[in-house]
């Protein structure tokens, strides 16, 4: 199922992330796409640290991805755009839900964050994500992914990784557009969507409206439970997104209000094939900030956000309570001021106060469902002739579980065409209400992460990296069920002892008038291990396949490119090939869990698109995803009783964006 954590410190976020837009935004984000490769390595990011720095010199593995890359793959979702970044994939979780993993770590329940405008959108009941034709990729401007533990900066549910949406500002807009995406499948209509954007900056004012609706079908395929059961999928098992996301700025005071309502159905339930039945996740969340040059060495940042959320609300099992009166409440509050005491040295220290409330999910209130915790935070960079060097430590005080000190370590440096990244960094996780309530002696857990990088220039339009990680965590928190029993009184949390994968993941760019090519690789295995229910165990025979964990890929490549016809017609292949993969997919009359091995799997897509087509300003798209007709499933990463769930058929897409 899902786990959560303490939440993250959405309110340290550079100017990069700013509400409405601010000068570095305005100065990088708007002319991306029209950067060479060697322009684009320098661009300031602002998710690894909360200094700003160049992807050469973030003290991060940092992925960016474009407004104009995403246009161009003909993108349905934010699942086919990080299936292309290293490191990445998808298993599903319970009643038509998919969620990430990272490095061959299911992230699912609270260990990767995901923001939008430095928003966290994690729900806060256990902490999850979901995915499937969920985040609008019409609105967004770009993405920056972090692989590796962001804890430091960002909280404990960042400790796998960190995906930071920066959506379309005002400057960027400069008007109202109208885009469209819809998809048919042979069976189903795979997805269609409508979005409205607008923008524009009146003097100092800058205002920006984003808003999507949608619906999608999960895939038109056959899932079968564990018992033998079937349905099919193009009838049932709906993904349907709505978002509003406002935002004016007026100086250096700026609010923003995001409105987030998924809508799903499912017959998948947690075992067995259950009758349909509805599923919401709503997040409401208001967050102002404001930021100030005190002088030319000193900045203030201040920032308060209120967020109100209504996650899984078809699980009325926990408790017997209407879930439509469920409430998951947060109040945050935080500042910080950033020195710059030299050419060479700067220094960011602040505080942050945050507050939580769960209501009306059976949970006994004073000892499970109110929690706050108090942050202090610092981070010094300081850029010497031999490299840079980031030194940040976070210290956090909880109300239910102490206190916590977690270290951060980045060194990076560039020489030549050569650039290397050696990063350690702690994460901290708590257990938060509905963790505790199946289990109120669950413990947090410790991760160790350790990172090196190197990056070569090979000249202006081609570069090359690689890059190792070892991760390593202890007392992890896990939701698992006896090999035996399925029913879920015998499902629940625990700390495992150890758990840590080690791996690699090497990536050649190449950019040009032509177009672009990026091709990576990525290899994890397990190291350490005592996650029972995480690992590809044949219970039949006894046979233990631990240097591989359920559903992902230890092998996993992709290919993402786009070769210009014309100025204005572009042709993008993209590929993506997964490794054999590990799963369970029935049951025996004993109750034992049958393990099935999945044979590697190639998705191919092809998109065609025409910029100004037959008027200016319009453009249109048109092209196929999963060309071949892959039976590709999400399985499930851990021992939960739920089979693989199907994802999408071949779907042929038709996109378009008009600016008026």
């Amino acid at each position: 199922m899902r786990p959560l954590n303490v939440l993250t410190l959405a309110g340290i976020l550079l100017p990069l992330q700013s509400v409405a837009g601010t000068e570095p935004e305005k100065n990088t984000l708007k002319y991306l796409q029209g950067l060479s490769l060697e322009e684009l390595m320098d661009v300031p990011i602002g998710v690894a640290a909360k200094h700003s720095s160049s992807l050469r010199e973030t003290p991060g593995i940092v992925t960016v991805i474009t407004a104009d890359e995403i246009a161009k793959s003909g993108a349905r979702d934010l699942i086919d755009v990080l299936r292309t970044v290293p490191g990445f994939d998808f298993g599903s979780d319970v009643t038509n839900i998919v969620g990430a993993g990272v490095r061959g770590t299911w992230a699912h329940e609270g260990g990767l964050l995901l923001l939008i405008d430095g928003i966290e959108m994690n729900e806060r009941a256990y902490g999850t994500n979901q995915f499937g034709q969920h985040y609008p990729l019409a609105h967004i401007q770009r993405i920056e992914i972090m692989r590796g533990a962001g804890s430091v900066i960002y909280g404990g549910m960042a400790k796998l990784g960190v995906i930071n949406i920066i959506t379309k500002s005002a400057e960027n807009l400069s008007g109202v557009q109208l885009a469209g995406s819809y998809g048919k499948m042979a069976k189903a209509v795979g997805h269609q969507n409508i979005n409205l954007l607008a923008g524009d900056v009146i003097d100092d004012l800058k205002v920006s409206l984003l808003v999507t609706k949608g619906m999608g079908q999960r895939s038109d395929r056959i899932y079968t439970d564990i018992f033998g059961q079937q349905f099919d999928m193009s009838t049932t098992n709906r993904t349907d997104p709505q978002m509003v996301n406002f935002g004016v700025q007026y100086k250096g005071l700026s609010f923003r209000m995001l409105l987030d309502n998924y809508t799903t159905d499912n017959r998948d339930s947690l075992t067995k094939i259950n009758p349909t039945r509805a599923q919401n996740f709503k997040s409401d969340n208001y967050d102002v900030r404001y930021q100030e040059n005190l002088n030319s060495q000193l900045k203030l940042n201040v920032n308060l956000n209120y967020s109100q959320q209504r996650p899984w609300e078809s699980l009325s099992y926990l408790g017997g309570y209407d879930p439509s009166s469920r409430s998951a409440d947060r109040y945050m509050g935080s500042v910080n001021l950033q020195q710059q005491f030299s050419e060479n040295l700067n220094l960011i220290a602040g505080l942050e106060y945050r507050q939580e409330r769960l209501t009306n999910f059976g949970i006994d209130t004073n000892a499970y469902a109110n929690s706050h915790n108090q942050t202090l935070f610092v981070e010094s960079l300081y850029k010497g002739d031999w490299g840079n060097l980031t030194l940040g430590a976070r210290y956090d005080q909880y109300s239910q579980f102490g206190s916590n000190l977690a270290p951060r370590l980045g060194f990076t440096r560039v020489f030549g065409n050569f650039h290397i990244k050696a990063l350690y960094s702690h994460a901290f996780r708590a257990p938060i209400g509905l963790n505790l309530l199946l289990n109120p002696k669950l413990r947090p857990e410790l991760t160790q992460n350790t990172e090196f990088s190197i990056g070569y220039d090979v000249n202006k339009n081609m570069l090359l990296t690689a890059n190792v990680f070892n991760i390593k965590s202890k007392d992890m928190i896990i939701y698992g069920v006896s090999p035996t029993a399925l029913s879920l009184e015998d499902q629940n949390y625990y700390n495992a002892a150890k758990s840590g994968t080690r791996g690699i993941e090497v990536e050649a760019r190449w950019k040009d008038s032509w177009g672009y090519v990026t091709t990576n690789y990525s290899y994890y295995r397990v190291i350490q291990d005592s996650l029972q229910d995480f690992q590809a165990l044949n219970y039949q025979t006894g046979e233990n396949h631990d240097k591989e964990r359920l559903a992902f890929a230890s092998h996993k490549a992709s290919l993402n490119s786009s070769f210009n016809i014309t100025p204005k017609l572009s042709l993008n292949p993209s590929l993506v090939w997964y490794g054999s993969r590990y799963g369970y997919n029935q049951t025996l009359d004993s109750g034992q869990l049958v393990l099935a091995k999945y044979k590697p799997t190639l998705l191919a897509n092809l998109f065609l698109r025409q910029q100004d087509f037959l008027t200016k300003h319009l453009d249109v798209g048109i092209g196929v995803y999963n060309l071949l007709n892959k039976d590709f499933e999400f399985i499930q990463p851990y021992n939960g009783g739920h089979a693989p769930l199907p994802d999408k058929s071949r779907e042929f897409v038709v996109n378009f964006n008009y600016k008026f």
